[in-house]
């Protein structure tokens, strides 16, 4: 069949061509621009171990599996901030994963309560306490906790295994942003 003296089976092949053209052009661009660029991030960064990024429909899935670190506040915004820098405003998660053991999972298991109440209540000096307390009773070696505008930070410690959660507070309370005794459920991103 011919349109205006061209073959349909011709236009069509053409069509095909520039499609695949432009798709391995736009995918080339973001390896570029975002790919390497996270890449070089994580695999330079001081307190990362491992990573992991993963493209979904809705949002870009980093998975970062962090060193033993003693501050994991600076670690977990300079991470945060840099892969934001790169994305611009692409919606991406950034999961934190740790070395945790059922020892320090139980551990948490009896803290998070008092983590929540602080979040609700704004009560961060009866958390401190509380988790001190509690954190002593149940043979922790050492437990660290921050509280800053967006989260609050609790970072638990023994010679084989240590647990990071990032529990969110204010604008970024409908984020899970650390891995859960119950699941991965790490979020980032606007």
């Amino acid at each position: 069949m011919h349109i205006n003296g061209f073959r349909l089976a011709v236009i069509g092949v053409a069509v095909l061509f520039t499609l695949a053209v432009l798709m391995a052009g736009q995918h080339l661009v973001e390896n570029r621009t975002v790919d390497q660029p996270l890449e070089e991030l994580y695999r330079a960064h001081p307190a990362v171990e491992t990573f992991a990024i993963n493209e979904t429909p809705e949002q870009l899935e980093i998975s970062i599996k962090l060193k033993r670190i003693d501050n994991l506040p600076q670690s977990y915004r300079e991470l945060e901030e840099k892969t934001r820098a790169i994305l611009g405003d692409r919606q991406f998660r950034l999961t934190v994963e740790d070395e945790r053991n059922r020892d320090l999972e139980e551990v948490y298991y009896h803290l998070h309560y008092d983590l929540e109440e602080a979040v609700a209540t704004g009560h961060f000096s009866m958390m401190a306490e509380r988790v001190e307390k509690k954190a002593r009773a149940l043979g922790v070696g050492k437990y660290k906790l921050y509280v800053d505008e967006n989260y609050v930070y609790l970072a638990l410690y023994q010679e084989d295994g240590y647990l990071y959660e990032l529990i969110p507070r204010g604008v970024n309370a409908n984020r899970t942003l650390a891995k859960t005794t119950y699941g991965l459920e790490v979020g980032g991103g606007r």
